[in-house]
């Protein structure tokens, strides 16, 4: 039975740092058409799909299945706040240095792990 609420909160966890789905996708990794549907609601998924959204949209996996508890789990950690001030402070070919860098990471790391999602 697909679960109209929960799609609109996944939606709605997914508007908080990402426009459309496209770049959310993009940016972890997802299969569009699956996502789309989880999204949309014409497709339901399982709890272990829901722990990674939760994970990666950074909200509260109680809230994501059922709408109880807080949206938001915690933002950015310390470490991650510094490490984005450090990152603000350095030069344009730098920047782009590090993000190459990170790309190639996540792309190992995506290889290394099969995804459902």
């Amino acid at each position: 039975m697909i679960d109209l609420q929960l799609a609109a909160r996944l939606k709605q966890a997914r508007e908080v740092r990402y426009s459309t789905a496209q770049e959310a996708c993009d940016a972890f990794g997802f299969k569009y058409p699956t996502y789309a549907g989880h999204e949309n609601g014409t497709r339901g998924f399982k709890k272990e799909t829901a722990r990674i959204y939760a994970a990666k949209f950074r909200v509260g996996l109680e809230w994501l299945l059922t709408g109880k508890g807080d949206i938001q789990t915690s933002a950015e950690t310390d470490e991650e706040k510094h490490f984005l001030s450090e990152f603000r402070q350095l030069e344009a070919a730098d920047k782009e240095n590090i993000q190459r860098t990170v790309r190639g990471l996540i792309a190992l790391q995506r290889a290394r792990q099969p995804s459902d999602v």
